[in-house]
């Protein structure tokens, strides 16, 4: 049953699952022809330059592809346009084992889709394919040109930069506000160029759009997960047949925050989550032992404990503002003044067992509502409380409902 669980979870989170669709959302395409087109878009969140994307014309529709040889330009609303261009790319190899001694970029010119970063009196673009991150620019009155970086072997042992993109953007966003400096201290990453691109048009006192800024996203979330929690604990010592413990079921409320963090690919469907939760499980049981005074032994149970299960969460969306949420996770379990009191008829102590509280696998599915209410049912896979004792073994099992609300 424990493996069937899994392999049920695991196909869920699956590619192949028919719960793991990514939404269309409302985006647009122009044709060859100029024609635009209102539609719904498969929103891949994509990493790499898209090469074709998949569309409906509405929710009921047929699936159509867009291709690079069919389409001028395409977009997502509020998150994304990419435009068709030819341009002269630098395919140099940057993988630092296969570096040559030319510091010359190794221009080819192709038609590729670039995203549009920054739209304005002068663009920035971006390129993410076949091992390849390439960034360009547009002057309003100019051709597209890509933004010169390339590594490049000095000597054998010894690397060194081609940093053309440093001269080509101070010459052409020319404002009393950006000087030598800004242009020395540039990175040759997205956030870099795009805070110069973005102080020139406010320096010119010129509109500029900003893609990036319409589709930040959270990726940093801080939950309150109250909820319900049922344990059972049951306990056999192999020495004495007859001391057989089962604590039956026990409820109580569990009380927890997690963190989340999101990770920024794939339509943010995968994130890592770290949670605390307190606990606590008390009961007592009575057993008959013939050698204990009054021929009883009565078996107290206080378990008080930490746990603190670190795992990956995998969201399904069903619609914008609803979600399914997947989850595996190692739970670690910190225990503090716990364990297990067996006393006497007459109420002297007979033994003390200290309870240990070894990590286990748990697993979850639950709901979110538009990114702040959610539910789920988490269930961990049994262990032994008890493994530090000669003759006594252990089963714990543990399952539990938690509501969350995200405070951002």
């Amino acid at each position: 049953m424990k493996r069937y669980h899994l392999l049920l979870l695991l196909y869920l989170m699956s590619p192949l699952s028919p719960y793991a669709q990514i939404v269309y959302e409302s985006g647009y395409l122009i044709d060859e022809t100029g024609q635009r087109t209102e539609c719904l878009i498969k929103n891949i969140d994509w990493k790499n330059t898209p090469l074709s994307f998949k569309y409906k014309l509405n929710l009921e529709a047929d699936i159509h592809e867009a291709t690079l040889q069919n389409t001028r330009e395409f977009g997502i609303y509020g998150q994304s346009r990419f435009i068709k261009a030819t341009v002269d790319i630098d395919k140099s190899i940057e993988n630092t084992n296969n570096l040559r001694f030319d510091r010359s970029p190794d221009f080819e010119t192709e038609q590729l889709f670039l995203q549009v970063i920054i739209d304005g009196d002068v663009s920035l673009f971006y390129y993410h394919g076949e091992g390849l991150i390439r960034f360009f620019y547009q002057p309003s009155d100019s051709l597209i040109t890509q933004l010169v970086y390339k590594p490049y072997l000095k000597s054998l042992g010894e690397i060194a930069y081609n940093n053309y993109y440093k001269q080509q953007l101070y010459l052409n966003l020319k404002c009393k506000a950006i000087t030598t400096r800004d242009a020395e201290n540039l990175f040759y990453t997205r956030e870099s160029l795009k805070r110069l691109f973005i102080k020139y048009h406010k320096c010119k006192g010129l509109n500029y759009k900003d893609y990036d800024q319409q589709k930040k996203k959270d990726l940093f979330n801080l939950t309150l997960r109250p909820g319900l929690y049922g344990n059972h604990l049951n306990m056999e010592n192999s020495y004495y047949r007859s001391q057989k413990v089962d604590f039956g079921d026990k409820y109580g409320i569990r009380l927890g925050l997690e963190a989340e963090f999101i990770l920024p690919f794939h339509k943010n469907k995968w994130a890592i989550t770290i949670e605390a939760a307190y606990q606590q499980l008390q009961a007592e049981k009575n057993t008959f032992f013939f050698n204990a005074k009054g021929k009883t032994l009565t078996y107290t149970l206080d378990y008080n404990h930490l746990e603190v299960p670190v795992g990956i969460r995998h969201y399904l969306y069903l619609t914008h503002d609803s979600k399914i949420l997947l989850n595996v996770a190692y739970s670690f379990n910190f225990s503090s003044n716990s364990g297990i009191s067996i006393t006497e008829g007459d109420g002297s102590e007979f033994n003390f067992i200290k309870i240990n509280s070894p990590p286990t696998l748990c697993f979850g599915a639950g709901y979110k509502f538009r990114d702040r209410y959610s539910i789920e049912f988490r269930y961990a896979l049994s262990r032994d409380l008890v493994n530090g004792y000669d003759f006594w073994t252990s089963e714990y099992t543990y399952f539990a409902a938690t509501l969350g609300y995200t405070l951002f």
